[in-house]
């Protein structure tokens, strides 16, 4: 703590009655004296020695393309599975109305009359569509609320609930079309031998089935996430008091 900047002058005189006269001088005090108490340390925590450890520790560049990477590539990856699970149900319910059975038109041994009444669409059939439609637009809301907003911070490690829920949502999406692609096959053939095939409503409620499925995985989605959230967090408060 530096010294109080006051000091005293005296010098002794004698008056013309004889008597001593003392005269005291005292400088002027500084205002801001009690500011001055803060003691400072050159230390950056109990453990350090000095301001130059600091350098050792290395500062990464948030413009680098490590950075970007890691900032946009899971959203990329979401983007894309969310975007083409979404998109299937939808392809495979139109898929057949624009001719996609395989050797359907060209089998001659298949009369057009069948072919009108595979792909014709009950009362049944629209019921299950309508009800289709309402499931993707839930669905595609859903989506965006969990899998693709926008992330407040970037981490270095992987969000394991969000790469867990991404991939059962890659395979799901990837048996479904497997199923898909036999399920027509199959139709084809047994049309070709003159044998009851699968008609365009059990390839709705497939497809239905299909739209359930995703949304049972987003619920699942949801749960995990919450789970997360659910972890204790601490904070830590630090309070400076007037004198440092």
């Amino acid at each position: 703590m530096a010294p109080i900047p006051n000091s005293v002058n005296i010098n002794s005189e004698i008056g013309r009655d004889g008597q001593e006269v003392i005269e005291v001088q005292i400088l002027p005090q500084d205002e801001n004296w009690g500011e001055n108490t803060t003691a400072v340390t050159g230390n950056t925590s109990e453990g350090s020695q000095s301001m130059e450890d600091v350098s050792n520790w290395p500062l990464e560049s948030d413009t680098g393309l490590g950075f970007v990477c890691s900032r946009y590539f899971g959203t990329t990856v979401a983007l894309g599975l969310s975007l083409v699970s979404f998109i299937s149900p939808l392809a495979m319910v139109v898929l057949p109305k624009l001719g996609f059975f395989p050797g359907l038109s060209d089998n001659k041994a298949i009369q057009p009359s069948q072919i009108i009444q595979l792909l014709s669409c009950t009362a049944e059939c629209k019921g299950i569509l309508l009800s289709l439609a309402f499931k993707l637009v839930l669905l595609a809301i859903g989506i965006w609320a969990v899998f693709l907003r926008p992330r407040n911070s970037v981490l270095p490690r992987i969000f394991v609930f969000r790469a867990m829920m991404l991939v059962i949502l890659a395979v799901c999406s990837f048996s479904y079309w497997l199923f898909y692609f036999v399920q027509i096959n199959e139709a084809t053939k047994a049309l070709s031998v003159g044998e009851e095939a699968m008609d365009y409503t059990s390839l709705v409620s497939y497809v239905s089935s299909f739209g359930d499925t995703l949304i049972f995985i987003h619920y699942v989605g949801v749960i995990l996430m919450e789970i997360r959230h659910l972890e204790p967090v601490y904070y830590i408060k630090i309070v400076r008091s007037p004198d440092g």
